[in-house]
């Protein structure tokens, strides 16, 4: 069976996922709650997307992580965006992404 998974260390947009894709997915879709960190070891994919991970947790650490899974990665999908003057990503509450956020408060 084809899984969809979705990993994302906040809890609320992971319920956002799950309410906004769990009538095309049903059983497929797997949210796991998690930093993405070189310690994470992830289920084997066919082809892992991560957008925007990058600015969220730093390169040396997302290298570390895609090490650390090479095996159980088929294809690594990365897209990143620069910073023109403002925060990389949406605000957020968790403290270690504080300095790549938007200053304004999430929605």
């Amino acid at each position: 069976m084809d899984v969809v998974r979705g990993y994302d260390i906040n809890r609320d947009y992971l319920a956002s996922c799950r309410q906004r894709y769990a009538d095309r997915f049903g059983a497929r879709l797997m949210l796991i709650e998690c930093s993405i960190e070189r310690t994470l070891v992830i289920d084997p994919t066919e082809l892992l997307i991560a957008n925007l991970i990058i600015e969220y947790v730093g390169v040396a650490e997302f290298v570390a992580f895609a090490q650390s899974n090479a095996e159980r990665i088929g294809v690594l999908s990365c897209v990143t965006q620069q910073n023109r003057g403002v925060g990389l990503v949406s605000a957020t509450t968790t403290p270690q992404h504080s300095r790549v956020s938007s200053r304004s408060p999430p929605k």
